[in-house]
């Protein structure tokens, strides 16, 4: 297992738009420092990588800041302790012990992703060429949709994903700074 350091405990309350309120679950969100070569992954829509395989930048030229650990490792700080984020073979065992039905179902529930925000139809597996800053925390849960409209007309206004993965946020991050390491359809 992996370990890095935490810098520092952060309130939610006080953190920089644009930083959706309500992305990380109060009590537990840190800054560290995640090292050049750590692997990273997310399931995304088939969009998310270009045909030369690379990801593409947004308007303001980053990459997308949401992400989780692709190896277990441990956050640690000497006073405030030890947060344990989880692999995907770990997500994958859990997964499999969970009534979700499939990886795809845990990770929505677990990541607290909407319907409307992304397909989720690939996983996407990267590398950091350099060290960036972010912050680790357990996703909020999140309604299914994030367009009230169609949660009501789905009869599904009053659900939500529970969330508790613990999620990697990393602003700043451009396409220079992630390798495509493997892009592919999930089962």
């Amino acid at each position: 297992m992996s370990t890095i350091r935490i810098e520092s405990k952060l309130d939610h309350a006080t953190l920089k738009k644009p930083l959706p309120w309500g992305a990380f679950k109060p009590g537990g969100i840190f800054r560290v420092e995640f090292p050049a070569g750590m692997s990273l992954y997310k399931a995304t829509q088939a969009g998310a990588v270009t045909g030369s395989g690379a990801l593409p930048a947004g308007a303001a030229g980053f990459v997308t800041p949401w992400w989780f650990s692709y190896k277990t490792l441990a956050a640690q700080h000497p006073r405030l302790g030890t947060v344990n984020v989880r692999g995907i073979a770990d997500v994958v065992e859990s997964a499999n012990r969970s009534k979700a039905g499939s990886l795809l179902s845990f990770l929505r529930a677990r990541g607290a992703v909407c319907r409307d925000w992304n397909t989720m139809t690939h996983l996407l597996i990267v590398e950091l060429r350099r060290s960036a800053i972010g912050m680790i925390g357990a996703c909020s849960g999140q309604p299914v949709f994030d367009d009230v409209g169609v949660a009501q007309a789905s009869g599904v206004d009053n659900i939500r994903f529970i969330g508790g993965e613990q999620q990697l946020y990393m602003p700043g991050l451009r396409v220079g700074d992630v390798v495509v390491r493997s892009f592919g359809s999930l089962p």
